[in-house]
C-alpha cells in the first residue's frame, strides 16, 4: 500500500510538520521548530548525532528544506533552493537537508553531491522513495499515517470490501474466514471444484487490504500462509498487478458473478435438445430477465451454438442461441448469424417444417440486431439472387419488407418468372387475393407475413 503525498495539503505546512515528527521519531532532535512567515531559505533545523569515518561520535546540524511537489509532479528545481549554502552560513548549520515529495532535478541533485564530495557543506537528500521507505520503516509509522491521513483508512477500505464480498461471493464461494491485524485485513473464500475424474478440490480465495507496501514478494508471502489460490488486494492509493482500487474492486465481483451467471445458464444447454423444448423456454426466459451486461463466455457460447456443423444440427439451441443475441443486442455475433443464415439451404434433412422454422428464427433476430445499423443488406440481397430456394428467397423477403429495401423488385419479378411460381389466393388457389398470398412450388405453400404482403405489391405495382 504506497503513500499517497497528495493527500497532504499543496501549501506545504502539513510537509513541514510531517516531515519534523518524521526525523523526531528516528531521534533526531529539532532544534528550530517549523513557523510561518520569512525563514530566510529553512523550514527547521535539526541536530543529528553520528559517527565519524573512524568511529568518532559527532553531533551535526543541519538546515532542513522541505519541498512539496506531488500535486504538481515536478521536480525540485535550482531556482527553489537558492543559495543553500549561503543559507546554511547565515543559519550556522553543518550541513543541508533537501525533502522532497518528489524528486530534485538533475541540476540540484548534482550542485549537493558536487558539495558534500568537495567537503564543502554536508548535504543529504530524501527524494519520495526514499522518505516513503523512511515513513514505513519508523517507530510510529502507523500514528504518522494516521495523522496526516497518507493512507485512507483499514477499516473504511475493509468495510467496503465486506459488504460487497459478503453479499455477492457468498452465492458462489463458501465464507471461509475473516482476518484481522494491525496491517492487514482481509476475507477468505472457499470454492469446491471437480477435476475431469470427478475428485474434490478445496481453492482459497482472498480479497485483503494492508498498510504494507504490497511488493511481489508481499503478496506471494500472503498467498503462502493463508494457502491462497488467487489473492487481490484493495487500496485506491497504489496500482499494480493484484491491486486494485474499490471501483475496480466493485467491477471485478460484478465481472465474476456475471460470468458465473452466464456459465451456469449456458451449462444448462447440454441439456437441451429436440426432446426436451421445455429446457428452452427456461433459459429463454432466464436470458430475457438477466439484469447483468453480457460476459465473454455468454459470447462465446452463443457463437459456439450459432455457428453449427451442418452435419450434424441442433435446430432448437441455434434458435435459441440467435434469440438470445438478439435480445442481449451483441452487435459482434450479427456474422455469425448470417453466416448461419447463408449455410441452411446446403443442410443433408428431409425435415422440411424444421428448416422453415430455423430460417425464419434466424430473419427474425438478425432483423433485430439490424434495427439500429443496416449493415448486411447488400450481403442479404447478393445471397438472394444467388440462392436457387425458392422457399428460401423467401424468408429473406421478411428482410427486405421489414427494411423498406426496393432495389431487390427487379429479382423478385424474375424469381416468379424464372420458376413459374404464381400469386393465388387461400380460397382453392382459383381467385387472385391481396390480402391473402401465397408463393408455391411444386404444390408446396410459403407463408408470407401481412407486412411481406403490402412490400411484395408495393414494389410489383
Amino acid at each position: 500500500m504506497s503513500i499517497n503525498f497528495k493527500r497532504i495539503s499543496s501549501d506545504g505546512e502539513d510537509f513541514e510538520l510531517l516531515c519534523r515528527d518524521l526525523l523526531e521519531s528516528k531521534g533526531i532532535e529539532v532544534i528550530s521548530q517549523p513557523s510561518r512567515g520569512p525563514d530566510l531559505k529553512k523550514d527547521f533545523i535539526i541536530k543529528m548525532k553520528t559517527k565519524d569515518k573512524i568511529g568518532r561520535k559527532e553531533e551535526i546540524t543541519y538546515l532542513v528544506q522541505c519541498k512539496h511537489k506531488a500535486h504538481s509532479g515536478k521536480s525540485v528545481y535550482e531556482s527553489e533552493i537558492g543559495n543553500f549554502q549561503s543559507a546554511c552560513d547565515i543559519h550556522n548549520t553543518d550541513g543541508y537537508f533537501l525533502i522532497t515529495s518528489s524528486v530534485p532535478s538533475k541540476t540540484v541533485q548534482e550542485q549537493l553531491e558536487a558539495s558534500n564530495k568537495n567537503n564543502k557543506l554536508k548535504t543529504c537528500i530524501w527524494d519520495r522513495k526514499k522518505l516513503e521507505y523512511e515513513i514505513e520503516n519508523s517507530t510510529n509509522f502507523k500514528s504518522i499515517i494516521e495523522r496526516y491521513n497518507l493512507k485512507e483508512p483499514l477499516e473504511t477500505i475493509f468495510t467496503y470490501i465486506k459488504s460487497f464480498a459478503l453479499q455477492e461471493l457468498s452465492n458462489f464461494f463458501d465464507f471461509n474466514k475473516e482476518v484481522s491485524k494491525d496491517d492487514l485485513k482481509g476475507l477468505i473464500f472457499t470454492q469446491i471444484i471437480y477435476n475431469e475424474n470427478g475428485q474434490k478440490k478445496e481453492e482459497n480465495h482472498g480479497y485483503f487490504c494492508t498498510l504494507n507496501e504490497c511488493t511481489e514478494s508481499y503478496i506471494k508471502k500472503l498467498k503462502k500462509q493463508y494457502k491462497l489460490e488467487s489473492l487481490i488486494i484493495v487500496d485506491n492509493d497504489t496500482t499494480g498487478e493484484n491491486i486494485l482500487d474499490t471501483e475496480q474492486f466493485y467491477e471485478h465481483i460484478q465481472e465474476y458473478k456475471d460470468s458465473w451467471y452466464q456459465y451456469k445458464i449456458w451449462e444448462l444447454f447440454k441439456y437441451c435438445g429436440p426432446v426436451n423444448p421445455s429446457w428452452i423456454r427456461v433459459i429463454e426466459k432466464i436470458i430475457r430477465q438477466l439484469p447483468f451486461k453480457a460476459q465473454k463466455i455468454t459470447i462465446e457460447n452463443l457463437k459456439k451454438y450459432v455457428s453449427f456443423n451442418s452435419k450434424q444440427v441442433n435446430i432448437f439451441l441455434i434458435i435459441e442461441a440467435a434469440n438470445a443475441i438478439a435480445q442481449l443486442n451483441l452487435q459482434e455475433l450479427k456474422r455469425d448469424v448470417f453466416r448461419t443464415i447463408k449455410n441452411i439451404p446446403n443442410l443433408k434433412t428431409n425435415n422440411d417444417t424444421t428448416i422453415s422454422l430455423l430460417t425464419s428464427k434466424l430473419i427474425f433476430s438478425l432483423i433485430k440486431l439490424e434495427e439500429e445499423n443496416l449493415e448486411l443488406k447488400e450481403e442479404f440481397i447478393q445471397l438472394f439472387r444467388e440462392s436457387d430456394n425458392v422457399k428460401f428467397k423467401c424468408y429473406i423477403l421478411d428482410y427486405f419488407a421489414m427494411f423498406e429495401i426496393e432495389e431487390i423488385s427487379s429479382d423478385v419479378l424474375e424469381m416468379r418468372k424464372s420458376s413459374g411460381e404464381k400469386y393465388i389466393s387461400l380460397n382453392h388457389g382459383i381467385h387472385y387475393n391481396n390480402k391473402q398470398i401465397k408463393i408455391v412450388k411444386n404444390h408446396a405453400k410459403v407463408s408470407i407475413s401481412k407486412h411481406t404482403e403490402k412490400y411484395l405489391n408495393r414494389i410489383n405495382k
